[in-house]
C-alpha cells in the first residue's frame, strides 16, 4: 500500500471507538425521552432555534453532569497529546519524529492538525 515507505497506524481520539467511552445519560430511558424532545427543526418557528439552544445548553450539563471524570481528559489538546506520543514511541524505534497524518478533512481533524 505505501510501498514499505510508511507504516500506517490506528488510532481513535479519545471518546471514540473502543476508547474512554462517554455516555451523558443514566440509562436507555433517560437517552429515550431526550431524543424525544429533541427540536426536529431549527427553523420551524420563532421559537424553534430558542428551544434547540435551550436543548443543548441542558445537553451539554448532563454531560458535565454524568461524565465530569471522563470529560475533563479529552479535548484537541489531549488528542494532540497523544499523536506526539505516537511519534515519541516510533523515535525511539528509529523513525524522524515527524508525524504524517492521513485523514478525513473535517472540522475537527483540521483542529487537531493545527494544534499539533
Amino acid at each position: 500500500m505505501t510501498g514499505g515507505q510508511y507504516d500506517i497506524i490506528g488510532s481513535d481520539p479519545r471518546g471514540t471507538g473502543k476508547t474512554l467511552s462517554v455516555d451523558c445519560y443514566k440509562d436507555s430511558e433517560e437517552r429515550t425521552r431526550a431524543w424525544l424532545l429533541t427540536p426536529a427543526s431549527t427553523n420551524s418557528s420563532d421559537a424553534a432555534l430558542g428551544a434547540a439552544s435551550s436543548y443543548n445548553e441542558q445537553y451539554a450539563q448532563r454531560c458535565f453532569q454524568n461524565e465530569r471524570v471522563a470529560g475533563s481528559v479529552m479535548s484537541t489538546a489531549f488528542v494532540a497529546r497523544d499523536f506526539m506520543k505516537i511519534v515519541d514511541a516510533l523515535t525511539l524505534e528509529g523513525e524522524d519524529g515527524l508525524l504524517r497524518y492521513w485523514g478525513k478533512m473535517e472540522e475537527y481533524p483540521n483542529r487537531r492538525a493545527t494544534t499539533y
